[in-house]
């Protein structure tokens, strides 16, 4: 039941710096998943203006 949960179960990352390439912690992160999983869905989001 545990490994169902977390594999079901959303995660986020909050960056509220422009200046962090965050990019360059995602790609690795999705590719890993993707490797694990089988697939991996991102996100983008804006709520805000800049």
């Amino acid at each position: 039941m545990l490994a169902d949960l977390a594999k079901t179960e959303n995660a986020s990352i909050v960056c509220k710096s422009y200046d962090f390439n965050l990019e360059e912690w995602l790609k690795p992160i999705a590719q890993k998943l993707a490797e694990e999983f089988g697939a991996c869905l991102l996100v983008e989001a804006w709520v805000a203006d800049h």
